[in-house]
């Protein structure tokens, strides 16, 4: 079973730096909703609220959700690592962006 990460923005922020693994942001969303039901209950999406699939300067790559944007320092941010077979196509677009 995943580790779910309850914290807020402001501390993802501030320990890593994420990048989007598809080639536009929130390419991933669904996926990303999809992975983090299966381990915490989500909100129906409100406006500022959002989810997708990041990767960290190490190649971690998580499922994020937030109720604001990550350069928001007091919102609601739940995460959780991925593996390779949980989405698989996410992987393979973090690999080529780290290869350009």
């Amino acid at each position: 079973m995943k580790t779910l990460i309850e914290t807020r923005t402001g501390t993802i922020s501030s320990q890593m730096i994420l990048n989007h693994c598809g080639d536009y942001a929130g390419k991933f969303q669904d996926e990303a909703f999809d992975l983090l039901s299966k381990v915490t209950d989500l909100p129906e999406f409100e406006e500022n609220q959002w989810c997708d699939i990041m990767f960290d300067s190490d190649a971690n790559v998580y499922a994020i959700w937030a109720e604001d944007a990550l350069t928001c320092y007091n919102a609601d941010a739940k995460y959780i690592q991925l593996d390779l077979e949980d989405c698989e196509k996410a992987f393979v677009e973090m690999e080529e962006k780290r290869a350009n």
